[in-house]
């Protein structure tokens, strides 16, 4: 799981609730007091503490059965293959598309799925990907069709980013744990929107592109 933030704090909480045996959650940055209203994981005495060590302990309590492995480290190109070695699903909570290019990439180079999701001030999405079974990121992006991306949230985090972030973390959990039990045959694969502005849940399949460089 990448980024422990406001969508990775209802995934990861899910994810381990659900029973999930194993998660490793990687993010590099810290709890910050101003992020807690949509950072639901972490609490005020947790400021400066990284979110990975600080999510962790709180899923331990959650579910001491499962085992939590806190990565206090950015995903990027230089360590992506080690870190996807012994992993069954990549679950892209970072709300960073840089980062979620390189998960594409890297997830389609190694034949893992992986699940990615968005938001910004007023829709998200969530996008999963099965090797064999549909188009990647890529696929998306040069299919056109209105959802590769959300506009970006305002400076000033309005008050209904915590509930919108929360909204979509737990879509993409749920769009987790169906591909883990599914995997081709998941009924979540491909793109699901959520709009604020025209209320709505938008979901379109994705077939894979031949001349995509990456799964096709």
């Amino acid at each position: 799981m990448i980024g422990a933030g406001a969508l990775g704090s209802p995934v990861a909480a899910y994810l381990a609730g659900a029973g999930v045996g194993r998660l490793g959650i990687l993010d590099d940055a810290t709890v910050s007091a101003k992020d807690l209203h949509r950072q639901h994981l972490h609490f005020a005495p947790d400021h400066g503490v990284p979110k990975a060590h600080s999510a962790a302990a709180k899923l331990t309590y959650l579910n001491p059965e499962i085992v939590v492995e806190p990565y206090n480290v950015r995903f990027g190109a230089d360590n992506a293959e080690g870190l996807l070695l012994d992993a069954d699903l990549v679950i892209d909570c970072s709300n960073d598309p840089a980062t979620e290019e390189i998960v594409n990439r890297s997830c389609c180079a190694a034949g893992r799925s992986f699940v990615a999701a968005a938001y910004g001030q007023r829709s998200g999405r969530v996008f999963s990907f099965v090797p064999g079974a549909g188009g990647c990121r890529v696929c998306a992006g040069q299919a056109g069709h209105g959802f590769t991306d959300v506009e970006d949230a305002p400076p000033d985090q309005p008050t209904w980013l915590g509930p919108l972030a929360g909204t979509v973390g737990s879509l993409q959990a749920l769009v987790a744990l169906d591909v883990l039990a599914h995997g081709r045959d998941s009924a979540w694969r491909g793109w699901t929107r959520i709009d604020l502005v025209e209320p709505g849940l938008y979901r379109q399949r994705l077939q894979p592109r031949s001349d995509c460089p990456y799964c096709g």
